[in-house]
């Protein structure tokens, strides 16, 4: 059978690389789903079997059938805008709109945090997006003349720029937990504790968290 992968939508091209790094090893196919870390949490609650699921944030876990687990990579939360406009933190509460992602989503929850930390009010209208990814595309789109989101998603969309880079600090820190949850998905999980995996996601703009072994459960 071939393995199975939830994944942030945010992880799409990195495990695109990577997924054609595992078919070249002879291991076979493998397939890729993305999207919203809180409606793939919902569909394997709602009786979807992935073999793996990695979402944005290790909260999502907490309630689907994990056999092993561990914290596998990190991004920065940017404010981006059209490409070609200038512009700064100080000026977000002069935008005329912003998009978030929405509050289930953890890029929507760290976004609120950093606003929170810098006293920052947004502006009336809010466009809401389903995730970090959707938030840079709508404001590629032009739908909004600002957004919140993750450094790597802006960074690959020539449309936008990062005007802004929020301190670690300002958010909880933002984790990619790779989570085992059937036994079919095991070796895929392990090799992506590999280096050429981490290789490929570091060439992505992440930076990949250092392994210790964790209980399995």
């Amino acid at each position: 059978m071939i393995p199975l992968v939830f994944a942030a939508a945010s992880l799409a091209g990195p495990l695109g690389d990577i997924a054609d790094q595992w078919k070249q090893t002879g291991a076979g196919d493998v397939r890729i789903q993305t999207g919203s870390s809180a409606a793939l949490s919902r569909q394997i609650r709602e009786g979807a079997s992935p073999d793996v699921f990695i979402p944005a944030s290790p909260d999502w876990l907490t309630e689907v059938p994990v056999l092993q687990q561990f914290d596998w990579l990190t991004n920065r939360l940017v404010y981006v805008v059209p490409s070609g406009r200038s512009a700064s933190l100080l000026e977000l509460g002069k935008s005329e709109s912003l998009v978030l992602a929405n509050e289930q989503a953890p890029a929507g929850r760290y976004a609120r945090q950093a606003l929170e930390r810098f006293h920052a009010f947004p502006p009336r209208r809010i466009v809401y997006a389903a995730d970090a990814r959707d938030v840079v595309a709508k404001v590629a789109q032009g739908a909004a003349s600002a957004g919140i989101a993750y450094e790597t998603d802006a960074r690959a969309e020539p449309r936008v720029a990062v005007a802004y880079l929020f301190p670690e600090e300002s958010h909880d820190k933002i984790v990619y937990a790779a989570a085992l949850l059937s036994e079919r998905g095991r070796t895929f999980f392990e090799f992506l504790r590999g280096e050429s995996a981490n290789a490929a996601v570091i060439s992505r703009g992440f930076s990949v968290i250092p392994w210790t072994p964790s209980p399995s459960r």
